[in-house]
């Protein structure tokens, strides 16, 4: 189960994002996100789409890391990439 520390331990960017928020985007992120699509590796999907909310917010400008090429964040392309290994 992801929680606040351990998502901050794999994304210390994210820090200064404050406990309410970080607390509220993690629940979103959690029922957004299936166990039937990423099984053992859920826990990462989750982090993954936490990361990347708060990135893509107005909030996260400064974590976005948006390569020149992508008009998403690295974050984001991880994700893509978990779910295509994950599709059936």
């Amino acid at each position: 189960m992801v929680t606040i520390e351990t998502f901050l331990i794999s994304f210390p960017e994210f820090s200064s994002a404050g406990t309410s928020m970080l607390t509220a985007q993690l629940a979103l992120a959690e029922v957004m996100t299936s166990s039937d699509s990423f099984g053992d590796q859920r826990d990462r999907a989750v982090q993954l789409l936490l990361a990347d909310t708060l990135a893509c917010s107005p909030w996260g400008r400064d974590a976005r890391m948006v390569s020149e090429d992508q008009r998403t964040s690295t974050y984001a392309t991880q994700l893509w990439s978990m779910r295509r290994a994950n599709a059936v």
